[in-house]
């Protein structure tokens, strides 16, 4: 559960298809209408939070990432008719041994679309966080 905690890493918080490999179809603060009608209806978090999980193969195609990395949209509104996109996240999907986490595709990704960070001597142990700045929205890994 640590590692998948760690690895909620990104928190993709902006829009530009320049910022990121991944095309995620919608800006911060667009209705949610265009991903609900492509990829069905969204899961209902707390009251005024919508979810969005797709598996990121699907929005990342060229990007050597597999379905157990998952795109996932945050939304907030009261219904779903005026849900607004408040945050984009990939997120690990691990099994008991962390197998995907242990192979680092999401920090690869991350690092080779943001810039390279530290992480330390091992890698797999890292518990910290980096921002980016990208066109007014933050990046946080």
């Amino acid at each position: 559960m640590k590692n998948l905690i760690k690895f909620i890493i990104v928190f993709l918080t902006f829009s530009s298809p320049v910022q990121a490999a991944c095309d995620f179809l919608i800006d911060i603060g667009d209705s949610g209408k265009k991903i609900f009608d492509k990829f069905g209806q969204p899961l209902p978090g707390f009251k005024g939070q919508f979810y969005m999980p797709v598996p990121s193969p699907e929005l990342c195609p060229n990007d050597n990432l597999n379905d157990d990395i998952a795109v996932e949209y945050v939304f907030l509104g009261e219904t779903e008719d005026a849900a607004k996109l408040a945050a984009i996240r990939m997120i690990v999907m691990n099994d008991g041994k962390n197998t995907e986490n242990n192979k680092l595709t999401l920090m690869r990704y991350v690092k080779k679309v943001y810039g390279d960070f530290d992480t330390g001597q091992n890698p797999q142990i890292f518990d910290s966080f980096k921002i980016w700045e990208k066109s007014n929205n933050d990046v946080i890994v």
